[in-house]
């Protein structure tokens, strides 16, 4: 804590090793390691330089599979198939969204997610 207010060690580490975080940008790890306070393993840029970051170690991406984890296949995915299908047409009843995440198991913004086919999160492909 610092002039009582909360700040993440990565950041605090970069500073102190680098200098100033500018406006607006991010201070990312090439190590992938979120708690890592090693200033050569950080780096500053915007989010999307973080994804480019990610998708060229292939860190959003099964090298086994050759694609993208998605649906059932995500290792923190809470829904399947079934459940999506269950979410549209409950919500197709007129269910309320609270409703549906508890009868799912899941939050409002995930069952609006699904029913919306939201590209995060959204199960757009079923």
């Amino acid at each position: 804590m610092r002039r009582g207010e909360h700040f993440y060690a990565h950041r605090v580490a970069y500073e102190v090793q680098r200098g100033p975080i500018p406006v607006g940008l991010f201070v990312c790890h090439h190590c992938d390691n979120p708690p890592c306070c090693n200033g050569r393993h950080l780096f500053v840029g915007t989010t999307t330089d973080n994804m480019r970051d990610m998708w060229k170690k292939q860190r959003g991406f099964t090298p086994f599979a050759g694609r993208h984890l998605i649906g059932e296949d995500h290792h923190s995915a809470k829904l399947d198939a079934a459940k999506v299908a269950a979410i549209r047409e409950m919500r197709s009843r007129g269910m309320l969204l609270e409703e549906i995440g508890m009868v799912v198991g899941v939050g409002k913004s995930t069952v609006s997610r699904v029913i919306n086919r939201d590209v995060v999160g959204g199960w757009t492909h079923v």
